[in-house]
């Protein structure tokens, strides 16, 4: 029996998830019209041309028409509008 628990205790992520400590954003895009973006850290800047949110890794910037924030979360965000394009700034 005390096996088991200490197996219950030392529980690992699946295979399937190798990012489940959250230590990388991952980017979801739907079309051109709709990004999604986890493991994040915050929103920098947000007009309806330019969208920059800040990572761990550094700052993503989306450009597009009509941008606009669908929801915020402290887990993910997603962006709306026409995107045209992304770009990764390291910092």
């Amino acid at each position: 029996m005390k096996d088991r628990a200490k197996k219950v205790i030392a529980f690992e992520p699946p295979c399937w998830c190798p990012d489940s400590a959250g230590t990388t954003s991952r980017l979801t895009m739907f079309n051109n019209d709709e990004l999604v973006i986890e493991n994040f850290r915050h929103v920098i800047y947000s007009d309806d041309e330019r969208v920059s949110v800040k990572t761990r890794k550094g700052i993503l910037n989306i450009y597009g028409e009509r941008l606009q924030i669908a929801y915020y979360a402290s887990y993910e965000v997603k962006i709306c509008g026409s995107i045209n394009s992304v770009d990764w700034l390291t910092v």
